[in-house]
């Protein structure tokens, strides 16, 4: 009986992974000398076989990850401890190139782990009091060199009590935040009611000391 093409094609791909199964070790072998001899070759191919199926090698990616979590977590861990200056320049240059992105996915993730975070946070003020106590300080030291004489307390007041209302009304952290941070690593603001803005906690601490014109 003659075969259709589709049975040729599953008949060859059983007996290719039969043969694979069976000379594991011989087949890796084989493919890292293959490899060494074809570096350029392999990685062009590579990139073109990327390219013209992205969609499907990020399906493909995440079904390995979902099937594979613990081999997932320790070949990410081992590559970024490789590779850990290129990763952090990588995320940085992403996460410059994509603001509006970060802080949506950051607000996003915050709305459907509310209860986490609390606890997160309640769990490392207990176990880091000494560390609370220097911010604590830290940061009403900076207040207290970055706040003139000419501030006006009665609107700074305000702004406060309007992210205290918000907080309150909303069910969401609210925070006061300085427009230009008071230790920004490259300007410096001041303690003055036209340099505070009330935002979401999340944005807040998503833009932590930088200064995002």
């Amino acid at each position: 009986m003659k075969l259709t093409d589709q049975e040729k094609r599953e008949r060859r791909n059983a007996y290719d992974k039969k043969y694979k199964d069976e000379h594991k070790e011989k087949a890796k072998a084989y493919q890292k000398v293959w490899y060494e001899e074809n570096k350029e070759q392999a990685k062009a191919s590579s990139r073109a076989y990327y390219s013209a199926n992205k969609e499907k090698v990020a399906a493909a990616s995440r079904a390995w990850q979902l099937a594979n979590k613990e081999k997932s977590r320790a070949y990410r861990k081992v590559r970024y401890e490789k590779n850990k200056e290129h990763v952090k320049a990588t995320a940085k240059a992403w996460r410059l190139a994509n603001k509006e992105k970060v802080a949506a996915a950051s607000k996003a993730w915050y709305a459907a782990n509310k209860e986490k975070v609390k606890a997160d946070w309640g769990a490392w003020y207990e176990a880091n009091p000494g560390k609370v106590a220097e911010y604590t300080v830290k940061r009403r030291a900076a207040k207290l060199h970055r706040t003139v004489s000419w501030s006006n307390k009665k609107l700074i007041a305000q702004v406060y009590k309007q992210a205290k209302e918000l907080t309150i009304e909303t069910g969401e952290p609210y925070h006061v935040d300085h427009i230009i941070p008071l230790q920004g690593k490259l300007v410096s603001g001041l303690h003055v009611e036209t340099n505070l803005q009330v935002i979401p906690a999340t944005d807040n601490l998503t833009k932590s000391n930088k200064f995002q014109p």
